[in-house]
């Protein structure tokens, strides 16, 4: 059995590696037989297929040759400023384990950025605690709340605004409940070949999930019980962090780009609520 499967591999591989000529090869013996049953529809169909698809490997080739170039995956990263040190003097991380101690300790830096705020420090922290879910929060939200002498105005104005917001939207509170009609159209768009999920669940595995209905109904009754009981499930808490390069061959740690990749089925469920309900709403009330 197994020489069996590796010869059906090989196989496989040969074909994968001729696809584009047995491609042509089965439109051209289509054409073929429509023309000899004289059935001008397919013919017509047929011919636009050929055609659309020699547009799009010509344009490949375009886009290849003047397209500018692209940042890397990371292989090393280097701890100075190239634009200010002499190549002499650059200091370079290259062995892996080295790289992610330098880079966790910068990524740390820089995703710390939030507690300089002011609502991060003080009475208003006091108040509203890291969840926001304090009764001090809800005085806000309800324009009843007496902000501290001492605090910025800065944020004093936006918690004033956000309030104003929440009163004029009061009653049109969204449930946060996915639905299934939601959760396929979601992954039938939904490119497959997108990076994702340290617990290895493929993209793939929702979009083959999403054509079925029970299927569909079992993931999203899944993500409702999650979010909605507040226990996110294990895998949630886990997430990749890519670093690409902003610019191509500068591999300076402060300029590398972090891409934080979650579950699929969480980061689907966040651009649903966020991204596309409440900005909905918000642009339905012209705010």
């Amino acid at each position: 059995l197994e020489s069996r499967l590796h010869a059906l591999e090989a196989e496989l591989n040969v074909l994968r590696n001729n696809s584009k000529q047995l491609r042509r090869q089965h439109l051209l013996d289509c054409l073929r037989r429509a023309r000899d049953e004289g059935d001008e529809d397919d013919v017509h169909e047929i011919k636009r297929i050929m055609k659309r698809e020699s547009d799009k490997e010509k344009q490949k080739r375009i886009n290849f040759a003047v397209r500018p170039p692209q940042g890397r995956s990371v292989t090393q990263v280097q701890l100075n400023d190239p634009k200010t040190t002499p190549k002499s003097e650059a200091d370079f991380r290259t062995e892996e384990e080295d790289i992610i101690k330098e880079c966790n300790a910068r990524l740390s830096q820089r995703f710390s950025l939030g507690k300089r705020a002011a609502i991060s420090h003080g009475k208003l922290l006091e108040d509203l605690g890291n969840l926001g879910d304090t009764a001090a929060a809800r005085r806000i939200l309800e324009g009843t709340y007496e902000f501290p002498e001492d605090a910025d105005p800065a944020t004093v104005l936006l918690l004033k605004e956000l309030a104003r917001m929440a009163l004029e939207m009061e009653g049109e509170n969204d449930d946060g409940w996915l639905t299934v009609p939601e959760f396929q159209d979601y992954w039938k768009k939904a490119k497959e070949r997108t990076s994702s999920s340290y617990s290895g669940r493929h993209f793939g595995h929702y979009k083959a999930a999403s054509k079925d209905d029970f299927l569909s109904a079992l993931h999203t009754g899944n993500i409702n019980l999650s979010t909605h009981r507040g226990r996110p499930l294990d895998r949630w808490r886990k997430g990749v962090t890519v670093l690409l390069e902003k610019e191509p061959g500068n591999c300076f740690i402060d300029k590398l780009r972090a891409i934080l990749l979650l579950e699929g089925d969480l980061n689907q469920f966040l651009k649903e609520v966020f991204a596309r309900r409440m900005m909905r709403r918000m642009r339905a009330a012209s705010m």
